[in-house]
């Protein structure tokens, strides 16, 4: 993720596509485990991968992401330790189940995805 704004960069370039028509998904610690929110616009909130994209789309902030909560480290566990281990059983149950809801509403509501994607919000 830390590299992602060469291949997305790379793409929107290859693909003329307006960045208002990019949806960027990056993991979110501060967001709990399971809760996706779709946001218009924003900052890299000191998260690499956003770092580099914005780096890639010459400084333009202006696309949509959609964070994908994974909960805090426990304890005192390391951050990048705790990026880089797998997902237990409960925590996947609550990614399938929040992206199934946020897929059903994408299908059932597409033309108001430009007025909710700003504080759209699923949690399961």
């Amino acid at each position: 993720m830390n590299l992602s704004g060469e291949s997305t960069g790379a793409l929107a370039a290859y693909y003329k596509l307006p960045l208002n028509r990019v949806i960027v998904f990056h993991d979110d610690m501060d967001l709990p485990c399971g809760v996706f929110r779709l946001q218009d616009k924003g900052g890299h909130g000191s998260h690499n991968g956003l770092k580099s994209v914005i780096y890639h789309f010459r400084g333009n902030r202006e696309f949509a992401r959609l964070r994908i909560g994974i909960g805090k480290p426990p304890g005192q566990m390391d951050p990048k330790a705790f990026l880089l281990q797998k997902f237990n059983a409960s925590a996947r149950e609550r990614f399938s189940l929040s992206f199934l809801y946020l897929l059903l509403f994408l299908f059932l509501y597409p033309s108001e995805l430009t007025e909710t994607r700003d504080f759209l919000t699923v949690q399961i």
